[in-house]
């Protein structure tokens, strides 16, 4: 039962992660602006 209830965090967790590297890359070489704005979404 254990495992069955850690299955969705360790499935979102990377997600997550992968996002915000995603989002990271994306916003960098944007001005201040587009950066502060993906930084709050």
């Amino acid at each position: 039962m254990g495992s069955v209830t850690k299955t969705p965090y360790t499935r979102t967790a990377p997600q997550i992660l992968s996002y915000f590297s995603l989002s990271r890359s994306l916003f960098l070489p944007l001005p201040p602006f587009s950066y502060h704005l993906g930084r709050i979404i």
